[in-house]
């Protein structure tokens, strides 16, 4: 049973990915003006996915990503993108597997009118959690040791 969690959902205006490594610009955006209606919305979700396990990486995952305008009887359908994830690979020697970078184009999704639109990934027939990566600092007696 594969199980892949997404570390980073990020709505930006632009992002790539090179040697497995994630390149964004713009990222958080919350709120875009269109002017005139209907408009493109120029932007990209940009994703970082973490495999639970190496047999996780050599699985293979299926990603949606849905873009729904909120109306008062219910959602509706903007655009969908679906991708097929197949087996990554990694550097011999990794003790854990690397996140799986991951960049959808929305660009060229049509805003057909004014309103508040929702952008929900679903991984793996599961809707995507962002879940953060919790950053420590080091112990006080550590401090003092970094150059």
């Amino acid at each position: 049973d594969a199980a892949v969690k997404a570390t980073a959902l990020l709505f930006a205006d632009y992002a790539t990915v090179r040697e497995g490594l994630l390149n964004v610009l713009g990222a958080g955006i919350t709120r875009l003006v269109r002017d005139p209606l209907p408009g493109r919305l120029d932007a990209v979700l940009a994703m970082l996915l973490q495999p639970a396990d190496f047999d996780d990486l050599t699985a293979d995952h299926n990603v949606e990503v849905n873009v729904t305008q909120s109306a008062p009887d219910g959602a509706i359908p903007i655009a969908k993108a679906v991708i097929e994830l197949s087996s990554a690979i990694t550097a011999p020697g990794a003790v854990a597997p690397p996140p799986i970078p991951l960049v959808v184009p929305l660009q060229s999704v049509l805003i057909p009118r004014t309103g508040s639109y929702r952008i929900e990934a679903i991984i793996d027939g599961e809707p995507a959690e962002h879940t953060c990566s919790r950053s420590s600092r080091l112990p006080p007696q550590h401090r003092d040791k970094q150059h």
